[in-house]
């Protein structure tokens, strides 16, 4: 059974790198879709300066046309803080034996035993760890490191055989993208082109998003 993927974010805008990420981890996983979940309230950042529902919107202008990138408004209508753990609980009651995949970049494999109930994550979803160039590929937290030695698989079909339980490493190419310079680059009045779709460019300007460094 294909496995679904599963791409949270504050998506605060969606950007080209969320996209090729989603991509990237469809084609090198052999998944059926990826969801993308805008989160609510996330637990280690500051919350989002869109709207949910403009979050919302620029998600749909973005992948407009793809029936394999998926928006889930689970975290959104649930309300409050963010958990992984309560979404991919949440996402197992609805998929059932389904193998369900959770992206997330090195980065943030790395920190991942500051996450809430971080240590049940395997028994939900297996993890898709994407290495971007230039970044550590060595797992640094003893705790981590223990489980991903455990883990981690090379053999992709690992991630149908079983819902939960492995983690496989993808490989993106190198995009230098964040959100964080995509609002300074509006809020300085620059030009954010190709960066992020156009679609979502011309939302941001007619909602007036981002005009300020706050």
């Amino acid at each position: 059974m294909m496995p679904i993927g599963i791409l949270g974010g504050t998506f605060d805008p969606v950007h080209h790198g969320h996209l090729r990420l989603a991509l990237e981890c469809l084609e090198q996983a052999a998944l059926s879709q990826v969801r993308l979940i805008p989160l609510h309230t996330p637990p280690h950042r500051r919350g989002a300066r869109a709207s949910g529902k403009q979050r919302l919107r620029m998600l749909e202008l973005a992948t407009h046309g793809s029936d394999k990138l998926v928006i889930d408004d689970c975290e959104l209508a649930r309300g409050g803080t963010s958990y992984t753990i309560d979404t991919l609980k949440l996402q197992r009651e609805r998929l059932g034996g389904t193998p369900v995949c959770l992206i997330m970049g090195m980065d943030a494999f790395q920190t991942i035993h500051s996450w809430r109930e971080w240590q049940s994550i395997l028994d939900y979803a297996h993890i898709l760890v994407a290495d971007r160039p230039g970044e550590a590929t060595h797992v640094e937290h003893g705790d981590v490191a223990s489980i991903y030695r455990q883990a981690a698989t090379r053999d992709r079909q690992d991630l149908q055989r079983a819902p939960a339980g492995k983690i496989f490493r993808i490989g993106m190419p190198l995009l230098e993208i964040s959100a964080t310079r995509i609002r300074t680059i509006i809020g300085e009045g620059r030009d954010p082109h190709f960066l992020l779709p156009s679609a979502v460019i011309q939302f941001i300007l007619k909602e007036k998003l981002y005009l300020t460094q706050s």
